[in-house]
């Protein structure tokens, strides 16, 4: 009403007047809304002082500066309108707490800082007020800590103070004082729990940080910040400010993360004392802080790129030589890599808070050694580190190593395996929420989003050079997860059919075997009581009957997977010898019956009913060629000879038997001939399975990533159907506390005569490793799914388009913007 008001009168008459032509219709808009304009920019100022205590009205009210036309900001009768406006304006944004105010204040103050109306200069002015008072808060903030931490209170800045304003200058000073007078709580891990007024002291300057960094990142994503450092000296006030929010928030995390022992539970004593808020808010910090510095670090990105002349429109050559030509030296030291090393680390520091499962010997129940504190910390920061680590992996992609210039080169984030190990372990860890939904009548979007979201998009973008075993993770939801996840992974696929096909295949295969792994380590265990009562029974029967529904579902995500690939027939000549190759891989593991990371070895025959898996992909084996067929009869033959001559052929289970009958069938091959054992029986067979598998089998590095739900398949030798696994999960808690990288396959654990070798096997692929003391570095490994043979083709996809087409269509074409 009080708009209304203020803007009543400008109309010039009924609303159909002046309309009668296209011409007069122009005129008459621009007209209003100029008028509108100014009527706007003499009411705002008042409107947003006596509104600035209501946030619902003052999330419109400060969205309307956007709207005004720039011109009537030059008229000198409205100069101090427009002053008092940017002054509200950037009242409002220090003093708010809420997050669509401080988002719509940003942009209008952005607006008003640009175009080239004469307030423009003015505007920018008082833009950097604001932030060099929200840089002064948060670097008191953190110094004061480390004043306390040497016992001075010296601070050192690589700026002019000349250019904070007087009030500021007080600001900060009082606070200094302030911060050295009351000690750094921060930094005493043992506080007496009765010390409240501390903890609430406490919790004050970390609710203080936590909401300044918000706004700092809030304002960084509308404009880029780095413009208005001083940088001209030798120090780097950009680089000054991202190292003290940095060492700040590593401080906070290392203070709080978990060391499992045999005589520890829950790590620190600080998640039992103090003020269990205090815990909430720094998880809140963090978030915000590394918010912050990935959109500091995009802004000096995509501005370097801009000044070395590195971002390049779609017609011109994305080969053509650098200026300095092929001698241009390798880029060893950049801010920007030094900006993103920092944020990696400070990145995987949030990986480690990751909470390993603790579980004794005995059949007793433990209650959690964690805190609900320490769970919901954990939880918090690990999401906003998935979530930063997927838009690095964005920004610096894999394929900025092929690039002719060296900064690019320099820029090309390679040594991802940290980041890929941490997120995929908390994300194994967390799947349950995303497979709830499928009990749900209401989804909920949140897992989808927060987990599995960033996941994909990294995946979209580096699939040229992507980590199979992290591809299949993200494929295994598209089943059992709910209808959004089903959309989300779906898109993805088709960008990653699209961008490398048979990549994509190869990850098929890790999904489908890491899924059977599970379901195998899913088996009931079996009752020892000779006379159950009817509890267990009951008991052990829903178990069985869980047990079956997990297989059925895993078969349901074979044929998803398979109806990926075409409609009636397969889209590229290629494909036709890559599943070949793709189901004599399945073949070879279906037979194989050893453990990879164990001495021990599996019931023989127990992985045939994996054949029941690959059997979803056998229509595209009877549509095929007749020597494809035979290709895969003469394999089956082989293997099912060497089975049936093992001397432990009575141990394999009638089921199993059955599942390889159905594949036959399934591939439209000739049944088994008997006289295949017999000619084994004269010596002209092949040999035993035993012998061949030995060293042929690395099923088991598809688990490296150890979570509660995978952990038992990387470790536990099946040796009887229905084995106990409660005995070795003490031994695998500790374990899970680390935070391994995720390596792709290793080729020399392949038997090289099973198959033919792939095109992508051919050209080693390179990928991160890690030594004892955390560095990264780079070693050469192949693929496990090494037979299979270039692209997937094209076709129906998993499920039709949906909203996340776009999202990952813009991640891919993003990638080439660079020579």
């Amino acid at each position: 009403a009080d708009v209304v008001h203020a803007i009543g009168g400008i109309s010039d008459g009924p609303p159909n007047k002046g309309r009668k032509t296209g011409g007069k219709v122009r005129v008459s808009t621009g007209i209003q809304h100029e008028k509108l304009s100014i009527a706007l920019l003499r009411a705002l100022p008042d409107l947003l002082i006596k509104f600035k205590s209501d946030a619902a009205v003052l999330e419109s009210i400060s969205s309307l500066p956007r709207y005004l036309i720039p011109t009537v900001f030059s008229l000198p009768q409205r100069k101090k309108d427009f002053t008092s406006l940017n002054k509200n304006l950037s009242e409002i944004y220090l003093q708010s707490n809420d997050e669509n105010v401080l988002r719509n204040v940003a942009l209008s103050l952005a607006y008003l800082s640009r175009g080239d109306h004469t307030r423009a200069p003015e505007a920018r002015l008082q833009l950097q007020k604001v932030f060099q008072q929200l840089r002064d808060r948060v670097e008191d903030m953190l110094l004061s800590e480390d004043a306390d931490q040497s016992g001075t209170t010296k601070r050192k800045r690589g700026r002019d103070n000349d250019n904070a304003t007087p009030a500021s200058k007080k600001m900060r000073n009082d606070r200094a004082r302030s911060a050295s007078s009351k000690g750094s709580t921060l930094s005493d891990e043992s506080d007496d729990e009765g010390d409240k007024e501390n903890s609430s002291k406490e919790a004050d300057i970390e609710y203080a940080l936590s909401l300044n960094l918000k706004r700092l990142r809030v304002l960084s994503k509308r404009c880029d910040l780095s413009e208005f450092f001083d940088d001209s000296g030798d120090n780097n006030e950009l680089e000054a400010l991202c190292s003290a929010v940095t060492d700040g928030l590593a401080r906070r995390l290392k203070m709080r993360k978990v060391t499992t022992g045999e005589n520890e539970k829950s790590g620190s004593k600080i998640w039992r004392s103090g003020d269990s808020r205090v815990h909430k808010i720094v998880a809140d910090g963090v978030s915000e802080g590394l918010m912050f510095l990935l959109s500091i670090i995009a802004w000096k990105l995509y501005a370097i790129q801009e000044q070395e002349g590195l971002v390049v429109d779609d017609n011109e050559d994305l080969l053509e030589e650098s200026p300095g030509g092929d001698d241009d030296e390798e880029v060893q030291d950049h801010i920007v890599l030094r900006l993103r090393n920092r944020l990696i680390a400070l990145t995987e520091l949030c990986f480690e808070q990751f909470l390993p499962d603790v579980v004794s010997d005995e059949d007793e129940e433990t209650s959690s050694p964690y805190t609900e504190e320490q769970i919901v910390f954990a939880d918090a920061v690990q999401i906003s580190a998935g979530q930063v680590a997927s838009d690095l992996r964005t920004l610096f992609p894999k394929e900025l190593a092929n690039a002719v210039s060296p900064l690019l080169r320099a820029f090309a984030l390679v040594e991802d395996g940290r980041l890929i190990g941490g997120y995929i372990r908390f994300f194994r860890s967390k799947e349950n929420m995303l497979r709830s939904n499928e009990e749900l009548d209401e989804e909920n979007k949140d897992p989808v989003n927060s987990l599995l979201l960033p996941l994909a998009r990294s995946l979209a973008t580096n699939w040229s050079n992507g980590n199979r075993r992290e591809a299949g993770v993200a494929l295994a939801h598209v089943t059992g997860s709910g209808q959004e996840a089903q959309s989300l992974v779906s898109a993805m696929s088709r960008v990653l059919k699209k961008t490398e096909p048979v990549r994509l295949l190869e990850a098929h295969m890790a999904s489908l075997r890491q899924s059977y792994d599970e379901w195998m380590d899913n088996e009931p265990e079996e009752m020892e009581s000779d006379c159950p009562t009817d509890a267990e029974m009951a008991a052990f029967e829903k178990a069985e009957e869980n047990h079956k529904d997990q297989f059925e579902s895993l078969e349901h995500q074979a044929s998803r997977f398979s109806q990926s690939l075409g409609v009636t027939r397969l889209s590229d000549a290629k494909l036709a010898p890559a599943l070949v190759g793709f189901l004599r891989e399945g073949l070879r593991y279906a037979f194989s019956n050893d453990d990879g990371d164990t001495e021990d070895e599996l019931i023989l025959g127990s992985r045939l009913s994996f054949l029941s898996v690959l059997s979803k992909y056998g229509n595209w084996i009877k549509k095929g060629r007749a020597n494809q067929k035979e290709i895969l009869q003469r394999e089956l033959d082989q293997k099912e000879t060497a089975l049936r001559t093992n001397p432990d052929f009575e141990e394999v289970h009638e089921d199993d038997l059955a599942a390889l009958g159905r594949f036959r069938i399934a591939l439209g091959v000739k049944p088994f001939d008997d006289a295949s054992i017999v000619a084994a029986a004269t010596g002209t067979g092949e040999e035993t399975v035993g012998e061949v598998e030995e060293d042929s089998d690395s099923a088991s590095d598809l688990n490296a990533t150890p979570s509660p739900s995978t952990m038992k398949s990387t470790t536990m030798g099946r040796l009887s159907r229905g084995s106990s696994v409660t005995s070795i999960r003490s031994r695998l808690s500790s374990a899970q506390g680390s935070l391994p990288p995720l390596y792709e396959e290793d080729a020399s654990a392949m038997d090289s005569g099973s198959s033919p070798a792939s095109p992508s096997t051919q050209a080693s692929g390179k990928t991160d490793d890690t030594d004892e003391g955390g560095k990264s570095q780079a070693t050469y490994v192949g693929k496990t799914q090494a037979t299979v043979d270039d692209e997937t083709g094209s076709g129906v996809s998993m499920d039709d388009e949906s909203e996340y087409s776009n999202l990952f269509d813009s991640q891919t074409k993003s990638t080439g913007t660079g020579k």
